[in-house]
């Protein structure tokens, strides 16, 4: 359930980055830990911690999305959809924060969002090739 809750976090974000949005501010935190806490059943220490992972993502967007383009062999991360490109972060972030592949994350992601499976796994399967899991992305 948290990974699909930070996912859900990202995707949301995705369309205030899109617009030249600030990323979860305060407001909107005490929102989402509302929402995780009374839909979801979980601690506000959860929610909060759900949060910190998914700002740690939106952080990083720039890093990851050059990092993805790297990957996707001549296909524009622009005509992706926010839905693969929301998964595709999300894995490329716990790609290099663990020492794990990401494919089985992104697929269970996929699947539960209905995101065009063969693309991510493409892009994921060359990241992997590309990069050791948990090391920092090559050139920066």
């Amino acid at each position: 359930m948290r990974d699909s809750l930070v996912f859900q976090v990202v995707f949301a974000e995705s369309f205030g980055i899109a617009q030249g949005g600030h990323a979860l501010s305060e407001e909107l935190q005490k929102q989402w830990v509302d929402v995780f806490t009374e839909l979801n059943h979980i601690s506000r220490k959860t929610a909060y911690g759900i949060l910190e992972e998914a700002k740690h993502i939106l952080s990083r967007t720039g890093v990851l999305d050059d990092l993805l383009s790297g990957c996707s062999e001549g296909y524009s991360l622009d005509r992706v959809t926010k839905l693969e490109l929301g998964i595709l972060r999300c894995a490329a972030s716990r790609h290099l924060a663990q020492k794990e592949d990401s494919i089985p994350y992104a697929m269970e992601l996929c699947k539960k969002y209905g995101a065009e499976t063969s693309f991510v796994y493409a892009v994921l399967k060359t990241l992997n090739e590309r990069e050791a899991p948990g090391d920092p992305p090559q050139g920066s």
